[in-house]
């Protein structure tokens, strides 16, 4: 997959044989995914761990595992990365709508004002929902670290969600019908929208949960929201939202972005009852479903190890 700018690995930048397998083309998913997380731990926000999750791009067309490099890209805040991410969300014709998303999100989580020009020009130009839906928050986060600088995009000091997030939370104080209110509103800014599910997510009760799983269900707006849902979910790991994220995996007329967020967050749940719905859709006819769904099995196995079966 010739497409992209990427380094080359010369003798003196191979990777430890443990991060050498997500450079194999032909390994596993599973094992690609394993070493991915080899290199977060040994080169966490690093010049070179940049380089490598960029050297890793060209060797698979597996659009979960662009998918995940891509979002580690943004973590690591890098601003470096700039023109590769620009040069990936700029070919729409040869990488898949999610492959672009995620680039897209990660030039808002590097919050580089050199990514302006080209978001504004992407938002106005592409036919694709999620791209400019995309554009629109990476711009609104710029925006936000411009006028308010870091605090304005951090969450509180008490949050243990590390991620860098596409939005900030609400930082007045809002009751929980009113969150409650924005998040189902879809006629509300996506922007409003995602402040109130970072919100919620902050929260983290069992009312949050509820909420939450109602959009993820019942949201028509926007495929790209129910995406982030989704993700917001696994990040809980709550038993609750297992009904919904099991009835989002099995929903062949939901966009596979949401899918695979949704087999995703199943596996972090790691309860037992989830793996009939991990295992059957591990074969499904979407590549990015299925891949989801194998990498959700191999998280199950994971956190089982960790975590009650019983565990609430």
């Amino acid at each position: 997959m010739d497409v992209l700018m990427v380094p080359r690995l010369d003798d003196e930048g191979l990777p430890d044989d443990d991060i050498e397998p997500l450079f194999d083309p032909m390994a596993e998913l599973d094992v690609r995914i394993r070493a991915l997380y080899a290199l977060k731990e040994r080169y966490q926000k690093t010049k070179e761990g940049v380089k490598l999750l960029f050297a890793a791009l060209p060797t698979t067309d597996s659009v979960l595992l662009q998918h995940e490099l891509l979002y580690n890209v943004g973590q690591c805040g890098l601003e470096d990365a700039v023109p590769q991410l620009i040069h990936v969300a700029s070919n729409a014709e040869l990488l898949d709508v999610v492959t672009r998303h995620e680039a897209i999100e990660a030039m808002g989580a590097i919050g580089s004002a050199a990514c302006v020009p080209f978001l504004q020009m992407l938002m106005q130009t592409s036919t694709e929902a999620p791209i400019r839906e995309s554009c629109d928050l990476a711009l609104r986060r710029l925006q936000t670290l411009a006028t308010e600088g870091a605090r304005g995009v951090a969450g509180p000091p008490s949050c243990h969600f590390t991620s860098v997030d596409p939005s900030p939370p609400f930082h007045d104080t809002k009751t929980f019908v009113e969150l409650r209110q924005i998040l189902l509103d879809e006629s509300a800014p996506l922007w409003e929208r995602y402040r109130a599910m970072f919100t919620l997510r902050n929260l983290g009760t069992s009312e949050a949960v509820e909420v939450l799983c109602v959009a993820l269900l019942n949201d028509t707006s926007s495929c790209l929201f129910r995406h982030e849902v989704a993700f917001v979910l696994g990040q809980l790991e709550h038993s609750a939202s297992e009904e919904a994220l099991s009835r989002c995996v099995a929903d062949r007329n939901e966009h596979p972005m949401v899918r695979h967020e949704a087999a995703e967050a199943l596996g972090a749940l790691a309860v037992p009852s989830s793996l009939a719905v991990l295992s059957q859709f591990a074969e499904d006819r979407n590549a990015l479903v299925r891949d989801s769904c194998v990498v959700g099995l191999e998280m199950h196995k994971y956190w089982s190890a960790f975590r009650p079966a019983t565990d609430e």
